[in-house]
């Protein structure tokens, strides 16, 4: 039987092309050193880290993304290069206390505090007796937003004046910011970064803009209006957001009384029954740009025929001798908005 060669080298096998064979040593040394080789190797082969570089590699996210006070935030952890968090021991502290601690623990959830308090959330990455951590500073706010539309309305109407198309609204921000847990920031030093629509008008921006004005382009769009506040000092942001959705104008009609003048405690019903030799009917617009209010024009009609003029507000109908009924209709637009019109009818039984 023909022996196999051994064609075992110092690093093994030998390579073909010319290289000379290394004979084998007497009493197996060959193979122990082989052995002894590979050991060597495998020790010396650098293992890839588990942690990340640097702090500057791990990503925080919060959600919300801007908490306002006294409220549960989920912070998640990404590593952004190196490392592995999976595999990873992580330990969450909220304010020096630890809140979650494990073996791939990429996520917690804590409470911020108080309006003006400050929260210090700090994450720890170790591995074999190396740690890696990062920490976030975090100062509660919060921001309010209240809608009012510049529209007409009556004397003393207790309401809320509505969004109308065409029509200019007003958007006031209420800033929540805390210098301290007792004292509020003054909103006029805090700066504030308005969108409409994702878009940032020019000039409506900037420290103690706390307001924002706008007009309807589109009737039937909603329109969503968001607003950025930031400190001075960039420790503490706060987001809030509105949709702003347009609707028609009304119009309604009231009885302007010789005595008591317009009666905008009762407004006419459908059908109106004349008790006086004759009535006073005030058109009110509602929810018209007050800028336009002396511009509005009035169509009335009485039993379809045109009475009274464009610019008159109210009309007088008087009760004729045979009794009956009449429908009173007035017709009411804005000549420099388009969509603002409406219009509103009763009937007057005599």
């Amino acid at each position: 039987m023909k022996k196999k060669q051994n064609t075992s080298s110092a690093f093994g096998t030998s390579l073909k092309g010319g290289f000379s064979e290394t004979p084998p040593l007497k009493g197996g040394w060959g193979d122990v050193v082989f052995v002894l080789l590979l050991v060597g190797i495998f020790f010396t082969t650098p293992v890839f880290a588990a942690l990340p570089p640097s702090p500057d590699a791990i990503l925080i996210t919060l959600s919300p993304e801007k908490p306002a006070p006294n409220t549960l935030v989920t912070a998640t952890l990404s590593i952004l290069s190196g490392g592995n968090g999976a595999t990873t021991d992580i330990q969450w502290l909220v304010n020096g206390v630890s809140v979650r601690k494990g073996k791939g623990e990429t996520s917690a959830s804590f409470r911020t505090g108080k309006l003006g308090s400050k929260t210090v959330l700090t994450v720890k990455l170790s591995e074999a007796g190396e740690i890696v951590e990062k920490t976030i500073n975090l100062s509660p706010a919060s921001v309010l937003l209240v809608a009012e539309s510049d529209g007409t309305a009556p004397p003393f109407y207790r309401g809320k004046t509505l969004f109308s198309y065409h029509g200019a609204t007003r958007i006031v921000a209420i800033p929540f910011f805390g210098n301290a847990p007792s004292a509020r920031a003054n909103p006029k030093t805090l700066s504030y970064k308005w969108k409409i629509a994702d878009r940032v008008p020019e000039g409506s921006s900037g420290v103690g803009r706390d307001t924002f004005s706008f007009y309807a382009k589109v009737p039937f769009r909603p329109t969503e209006i968001t607003v950025e506040v930031e400190s001075p000092d960039g420790s503490a942001v706060a987001e809030a957001r509105i949709t702003a959705e347009a609707l028609a104008p009304a119009v309604v009609l009231y009885e302007d009384h010789p005595l008591y003048g317009a009666l905008w405690n009762k407004a006419l019903a459908k059908d109106t029954a004349l008790k006086a030799p004759e009535i006073r009917v005030v058109a009110q617009p509602f929810f018209f740009n007050k800028a336009d209010a002396g511009l509005l024009k009035y169509n009335w009609t009485l039993n379809s025929q045109k009475v009274g003029s464009p610019s008159d507000n109210s009309v007088v109908f008087r009760k004729e001798n045979a009794e009956g009924s009449a429908g009173v209709r007035v017709e009411v637009t804005n000549p420099k908005a388009m969509f603002q019109f409406g219009d509103a009818k009763t009937t007057i039984s005599f």
